[in-house]
């Protein structure tokens, strides 16, 4: 049994008495955080005081299904949105789901909102049919210099990383971007967590703007 599970098998970055909470679970809807906290953070706590391993396995993993259910719900809505935003030719009312209004600030949004930092490069989906820049997920000027994140350390990663994923011939996928997304926003002081949720809001936006995959690497 790995004890620092629910840690993100990080214990020095992350705590969480309860042994339930995973980064992310900040997103999830109040009712399922609850049904997490309440049911299975208990089970957990009684299992692990017995050392019942499989008592503990079986804790994580109805929390991960709660988490799983959760997130499939959001995707659903986040198809359903763009099938109506394909019918109305319009996209701008799908920055206003759940999930990332819980994510998004005044300082976080698309860019024609904020400006900023493109959390996923912009120049990765040039020539993409169906992406928008002004639409993509973003971080302000303003959010930067409140919270001391460096946004030229940012972008000097990005280049550095997006050097290497040329270099080393691996495919170019939208995982490698968003690893290099998350890697670039930690060298920018953003905590790792943080990043991770930026991340996935972006990931969420690219998904409504119908983008799959990056169309280059940027800088090569």
């Amino acid at each position: 049994m790995n004890r620092y599970t629910y840690v993100e098998n990080n214990p020095l970055r992350f705590t969480d008495p309860t042994g339930n909470y995973k980064k992310g679970d900040e997103l999830l809807s109040e009712e399922t955080q609850n049904e997490i906290n309440n049911i299975w953070a208990r089970k957990y706590t009684e299992a692990k005081a017995k050392g019942d391993a499989h008592g503990m396995f079986f804790a994580e993993y109805a929390a991960d299904s709660l988490r799983e259910t959760w997130f499939n719900s959001l995707v659903q809505e986040v198809d359903s949105r763009v099938r109506a935003a394909i019918a109305t030719e319009t996209t701008d009312a799908l920055m206003e789901l759940p999930g990332l209004m819980r994510i998004g600030k005044a300082s976080q949004g698309m860019y024609k909102d904020v400006k900023g930092h493109h959390i996923h490069a912009k120049s990765a989906f040039y020539g993409h049919v169906t992406y928008d820049p002004k639409k993509g997920f973003s971080i302000s000027q303003e959010y930067m210099k409140e919270n001391n994140y460096n946004h030229t350390d940012m972008t000097t990663m990005q280049r550095k990383l997006f050097d290497d994923l040329a270099r080393s011939k691996r495919p170019n996928t939208l995982k490698e971007h968003s690893r290099i997304a998350v890697e670039a926003l930690v060298a920018g002081n953003v905590p790792r967590n943080e990043a991770r949720s930026l991340v996935a809001a972006s990931l969420l936006n690219l998904r409504a703007q119908l983008v799959k995959y990056p169309t280059r690497i940027p800088w090569n």
